[in-house]
């Protein structure tokens, strides 16, 4: 039977909204002015090392040009929260064991602590949780949540991540293609610049291994090839369930999410990655370097057999369109695709085992008839990736978003004039899954200034029909704490419930002078 799927392997073959930092020496991104002065003086160091600067679009890591604090191997971190919102917490990666504490944090070097902390290393305000097994990833807690535009707060982490080398200077320029087989075979070559091992380049751009990713930028009509379910998890209702890869689903990966359709032979499932981290990249991968290849072939492109198509083939002129790029394994084993790498086409209409393929590192079936074969249109060199040690997988994390209505209600958004005296008043509205009486009013901060809470409690919901039978939560604030300024056009509040939940939300507003 002939059979046609998205990938063949030989026998032979058998790991947020991120902003980053790193480890050595010769990548400083500027720093603004206004960042000077985050962090106090403490040991070596005058200021910060490092930066962390977070805005409603995300977050910036910048490097001050400060040495570590205790002269050897650790850095002060500073935080500026330039967002509208309060932040409650940051969680933080890194390929070192920047949580690794080991006795010598900013305490020992007369920062005040707080009862939280047990390490030493947070300062007057934050500490840590969630940290994992290898010490390389964790959460920073502050216990009065950085203010919206212009909070700022400090702490220290292991390791010297005040100073780097650019992963970009790693990466650029690194990649080199060739043909092989008459032009069938895609051949490719990752070699770290600056005379890194792949595992020090590895790390010196935040990652475990480097992998690819390939997608399918162009594929003709009819189309040979399946996804299992594609964009997700197997159904276990319809285990075999058959996605057919035509033009209209371009862009797609190569393979595919949800696995590369193969009947009878196993499901490939190496998405996002090019690669199967796991059975596949050891083979590719060398102390120095790492190989690609491909030899996809089309029986269904003009001058083939049409095997798959039903004996159609596809318009002459036809190809298939590849983009290959250089990817990055994080720690948890998600990828990043940086974006250098190079885009290709093939035209060859052979087959290997009888079937078309496209991800395939096996040779073809011998064949006088078969035509076409692989060009490369384009190459991309350069990156925008930048890392220097420390990543910054997200802000205020587990947040649930709530439903934030100002007085008064009638009046949706609400005028407020910022120089009124007088109360605010806010209301967290219950849903059926959220009881928002549970919101704990000694946690809740609001507006710009961090304003809190004059008194609140429960109150009939505003809209009974929406709020699950639960109560909603009134809190009032003084308006001269809130920090409104004429123009603004939102408040937010953030808090926790009784059971350390983060909730968060924003509701519009007009200023008026």
């Amino acid at each position: 039977m002939t059979v046609t799927h998205l990938s063949r392997r030989a026998g032979l073959f058998g790991a947020v909204a991120t902003f980053l930092l790193g480890t050595l020496a010769s990548f400083v991104t500027a720093l603004p002015a206004a960042a000077a002065g985050t962090c106090p003086a403490f040991g070596a160091d005058t200021d910060c090392g490092v930066i962390i600067t977070i805005t409603d679009k995300g977050a910036v890591v910048s490097s001050t040009g400060q040495g570590p604090y205790d002269g050897e191997d650790d850095t002060m971190v500073g935080v500026i929260n330039r967002s509208r919102l309060p932040i409650k917490a940051v969680d933080l990666h890194a390929a070192q064991n920047i949580f690794g504490f080991d006795g010598d944090g900013i305490n020992t070097y007369g920062a005040p602590g707080n009862a939280r902390d047990t390490t030493g290393y947070g300062g007057p305000n934050a500490y840590f949780t969630n940290i994992n097994a290898t010490q390389t990833a964790g959460r920073v807690n502050f216990i009065t949540p950085l203010a919206p535009n212009g909070g700022t707060g400090y702490f220290s982490l292991e390791q010297s991540i005040a100073t780097a080398v650019a992963c970009s200077s790693i990466i650029n320029n690194s990649i080199t293609t060739s043909l092989g087989d008459n032009n069938r075979l895609m051949k490719a070559t990752f070699t770290p610049k600056l005379g890194y091992t792949m595992a020090q380049a590895a790390e010196l751009c935040g990652f475990t291994h480097f992998n690819w990713i390939q997608k399918i930028t162009h594929m003709p009509n009819p189309s040979p090839y399946y996804a299992r379910n594609l964009g997700g998890a197997v159904d276990p209702a319809h285990p075999n369930q058959r996605v057919n890869l035509t033009s209209a689903r371009v862009p797609f990966n190569d393979p595919p999410p949800g696995g590369g359709y193969a009947d009878p032979e196993p499901v490939d499932n190496s998405y996002p990655f090019y690669l199967n981290p796991t059975t596949e990249l050891p083979a590719y991968e060398t102390a120095t370097n790492l190989k690609f290849e491909d030899r996809p072939g089309d029986s269904c492109l003009p001058g083939g057999g049409g095997g798959g198509c039903g004996g159609r083939t596809a318009p002459a002129g036809s190809y298939i369109g590849f983009s290959t790029h250089l990817a990055g394994i994080k720690p948890d084993g998600s990828a990043v695709d940086l974006n250098v790498g190079w885009t290709w086409r093939t035209t060859y209409n052979g087959t290997a085992g009888g079937v078309s393929v496209t991800k395939n590192f096996t040779p073809f079936d011998p064949s006088t008839t078969a035509t076409g074969g692989i060009t490369v249109t384009g190459t991309q060199t350069t990156t925008d990736y930048q890392y220097q040690g420390l990543g910054v997988d997200s802000v205020t994390p587990d947040a649930q978003s709530v439903s934030l209505k100002l007085r008064p209600w009638s009046q949706q958004p609400p005028v407020i004039m910022p120089t009124d005296r007088g109360s605010l008043s806010a209301v967290v509205e219950s849903t059926p899954t959220f009881d928002a009486a549970t919101i704990d009013p000694s946690t809740v901060v609001f507006g710009p200034a961090g304003a809190h809470p004059l008194y609140g409690g429960p109150i009939y919901p505003l809209d009974p029909t929406t709020a699950g039978g639960h109560q909603d939560e009134i809190f009032y604030f003084d308006l001269r704490d809130v920090g409104l300024q004429p123009g603004d056009t939102q408040l937010c509040l953030t808090g926790q419930t009784t059971s350390h939940q983060y909730v968060q939300g924003c509701a519009p507003v007009i200023t008026q002078p």
